[in-house]
């Protein structure tokens, strides 16, 4: 498989933004091309409106949106005065995939998340999701807990992964 000339040059240049309204066709194609949970453009429209919310794209060297992350903080329910934060989709077009873009939008949604107090970054994936498994560790998320039968269509357990971010909580 060899790349193509845009993605060569795109490699090492990734910029990361606040998702804006007109993001969100691109955001619905790479859900779609990445098989994530089905949100409409409703939902993240709705999500783009949030105070809390922590919704980044990524674009490519020639402005094209190739990734994004969305998630939202809140008070975390076993502390008083804390906050956490939870992921809920991360999505980078295939053609993008380990070069870096899924790492970046996970450094500056971290880097938000500490300029906010956040303690800790939670997420759930699919058990059988050994690749995102994998990249979230790689994040050092660890495993906390599974919900089984969580997922349908295919049928899967959910994992919840944590992660702390703010190593002076």
């Amino acid at each position: 498989m060899s790349e193509t000339d845009d993605a060569r040059r795109d490699r090492m240049f990734i910029s990361i933004d606040a998702a804006r309204k007109e993001d969100v066709s691109a955001i619905i194609k790479i859900s779609s091309e990445g098989g994530l949970s089905e949100w409409s453009s409703a939902s993240y429209l709705a999500e783009i409106e949030r105070t809390d919310s922590i919704f980044y794209t990524a674009s490519n060297a020639t402005g094209n949106i190739v990734g994004f992350l969305c998630g939202r903080t809140a008070a975390a329910p076993d502390k008083e005065e804390s906050l956490e934060a939870w992921i809920y989709n991360v999505g980078v077009f295939v053609e993008y995939r380990e070069r870096g873009v899924g790492s970046t939008l996970i450094r500056a949604f971290f880097d938000r998340c500490r300029s906010q107090g956040v303690d800790s970054a939670w997420l759930e994936v699919r058990k059988n999701n050994a690749r995102a498994i994998s990249f979230y560790r790689g994040h050092d998320f660890r495993e906390v807990y599974s919900r089984a039968n969580f997922y349908t269509d295919p049928a899967d357990d959910a994992l919840i992964l944590s992660a702390r971010i703010n190593l002076k909580a």
